[in-house]
């Protein structure tokens, strides 16, 4: 009887380990924010700009683009020197304060990158999912859409 139970129990332990090795195995597609493998691209990434499905549609070049702040309209906008590409972001919904990680903005986005025509308009509820250095990373999961902005730009 007594060998009987320590098989059973044996077998248990062991369907139990092999279940959680399978949930280790399928549960690693999501970052520990419970986000997709794109957050985690988009949040590696550095410079400034739009990014939509892991690619930048718009960035930044200090040298042929211009960065633009409209307080009273709560815009950034972003646009290169010949207008081929740029990048038009309104906060309908802003925190008073400074913003804080997983604070959530609500966002117009217009866009036009050098290839694509007509511009493309978005409107987005987007989680502030990181800050670091006068940067903020803004990401909508629904849309896998970033944006990347930088409050040293504006001032």
């Amino acid at each position: 009887m007594k060998r009987v139970f320590l098989h059973i129990l044996m077998r248990l332990v062991h369907l139990g380990f092999i279940l959680f090795c399978v949930a280790l195995l399928f549960g690693c597609n999501k970052n520990p924010k419970g986000l997709s493998v794109e957050s985690d691209s988009f949040e590696k990434k550095s410079g400034v700009g739009l990014v939509v499905k892991k690619n930048y549609v718009v960035l930044y070049n200090k040298s042929t683009f211009q960065y633009v702040y409209n307080i009273k309209r709560k815009s950034i906008r972003i646009q290169s020197d010949d207008h081929s590409e740029y990048v038009n972001a309104t906060f309908t919904d802003y925190p008073k304060d400074i913003p804080q990680i997983n604070d959530i903005v609500n966002v117009e986005i217009v866009y036009k990158d050098s290839v694509s025509d007509p511009e493309v308009r978005l409107i987005l509820s987007m989680l502030i999912l990181k800050q670091e250095s006068g940067k903020f990373w803004l990401w909508n999961e629904e849309e896998k859409v970033g944006l990347i902005i930088d409050r040293e730009l504006i001032i």
